[in-house]
């Protein structure tokens, strides 16, 4: 998928067997996962997670949620501190309290340390149960439901039970720390139920492919009810919130909906989700999107157009404009629009970089290095956004200056792990630049780096 603003890069491919048997994470994905990053979402997302990675800690430590483009219904983690999500998820919720509530069962395993447990007991497994697993759970997703049944239930001699057992345990105790942590940022548990309660209907209905956050977290109506009665305490002791609070974080909510619906479903779908006879903000978006991609471009400057009139400092309807259009080949027109979206949001460091790139796809020299200098600031902030590296060095050959862009394009094969290339483009680099310059210094740091295939460094 190539999208200006829902932007995306590999995640990974395959996740360790061991790992699958987490009840964590999803199970093996057919083909790449893909993140997703928007600014606007990715905003909206942190607001969800921060009070929660507060109560649980985590504050500081690294903890962040990725977005996963990926239509099914899941979450899960793979270590570290960081909580997965797929976008299938966030249009599935119809709530900010559903996603929250999801967000704080996966910080209870981070907290947990639940991977390295189930790590350390899927290492005691014998092969077949292993392969059993994977078999049974390959049938389900494939919609086998006698065979995956048979499959699995063959691996039981080998342990699949243990496993499911032990997963269990740590899905009850991912929510009760998910509770304590609603509670300490004082969002309601009725949420997470209503969610819970909608993939359990699904599961019995065997929606199992678009929901494979029950395959990967056991669902039961025991554990529903324990979650039921915790949320009646918690009531007693909630304080409600502003009605107007809730209400514009309901809507940042639908806008995320409808963003996700416009860009990552089928234009027809979007049309029918929102159609012309609603009007409110979230579907007007929606249709801006796909009228966008269906070149009935006239459409969609009339739905961003009424959605800029109606909210004109809102930098996230200057940014959709800036992209439709700079897809449209109206380079300066999309550059006054994204423009006008960074003057509003100047701390959105993925709406800055997308100006830098608009600046130099002008070619006009004194944009270009303005485009040069608002990449180079943006990439400080946020360093690992790789394509923009890919730009900044596309910025520097236009000017002629191909040492940077020699140490740009080491920058983004070090984040694409290509160390061995990377290592070469900076020895190269720091042929054409000054000589303990800063950009000489970090070329030679890249230099430096020892290539995963070579442990020992020889070739350096």
């Amino acid at each position: 998928m190539a999208l200006t603003h829902l932007l995306s890069r590999p995640a990974f491919r395959v996740l360790g067997v061991a790992a699958m048997f987490a009840g964590i994470v999803a199970a093996l994905p057919a083909q790449a996962q893909t993140v997703i990053r928007d600014a606007e979402i990715e905003a909206l997302v942190a607001d969800y997670a921060d009070p929660i990675f507060a109560a649980a800690g985590l504050s500081g430590t690294g903890a962040e949620v990725v977005l996963l483009g990926d239509n099914s219904i899941n979450a899960f983690v793979m270590g570290g501190q960081t909580v997965y999500i797929h976008t299938g998820l966030l249009r599935a919720a119809d709530t900010p309290d559903q996603v929250i509530g999801v967000i704080a069962h996966e910080t209870g395993h981070i907290t947990a340390g639940h991977v390295s447990r189930i790590r350390s007991a899927a290492a005691q497994a014998t092969v077949p149960m292993i392969l059993t697993a994977i078999l049974g759970a390959a049938a389900a997703a494939a919609g086998a439901g006698p065979a995956a049944a048979g499959i699995m239930s063959a691996g039981q001699q080998f342990g699949v039970g243990q496993f499911l057992r032990y997963s269990r345990t740590q899905e009850a105790s991912a929510d009760q720390a998910a509770a304590n942590y609603l509670e300490a940022a004082n969002v309601p548990l009725d949420g997470l139920i209503a969610l819970l309660q909608t993939l359990a209907d699904q599961n019995v209905l065997g929606r199992t492919l678009e929901n494979s956050y029950a395959l990967t977290h056991p669902l039961s109506r025991e554990r529903i009810a324990l979650l039921e009665r915790r949320a009646e305490e918690m009531r007693t002791r909630a304080t409600p919130a502003l009605p107007s609070a809730a209400a514009a974080l309901q809507l940042r909510h639908d806008r995320m909906r409808a963003k996700i619906t416009g860009f990552l479903e089928s234009p027809q779908v979007a049309l029918n989700r929102y159609p012309q006879g609603d009007n409110s903000i979230p579907a007007r978006y929606a249709r801006a999107v796909a009228y966008h991609r269906t070149a009935d471009y006239d459409a969609a400057d009339r739905e961003i157009g009424s959605l800029i009139a109606q909210a004109p400092a809102d930098p996230y309807f200057h940014e959709l404009k800036g992209q439709m259009l700079l897809e449209r080949g109206k380079v300066q027109d999309a550059v006054e629009a994204y423009r006008a979206a960074a003057e509003r949001a100047p701390d959105a460091q993925l709406i800055r970089i997308a100006l830098g790139q608009a600046l130099i796809r002008t070619e006009d020299r004194p944009q270009v290095q303005e485009g040069l200098q608002v990449l180079e600031a943006a990439l400080r902030v946020n360093p690992d956004y790789t394509p923009a590296w890919r730009t900044l060095a596309n910025g520097y050959d236009r000017i002629g200056d191909t040492a940077r862009a020699q140490l740009a394009t080491a920058e983004r094969l070090v984040r694409e792990n290509k160390i061995a290339e990377a290592k070469m483009q900076a020895a190269r680099a720091m042929r054409g630049l000054p000589n303990g310059s800063p950009a000489w210094l970090r070329a030679a740091d890249i230099e430096s780096m020892v290539a995963p295939e070579d442990p020992a460094g020889r070739n350096r």
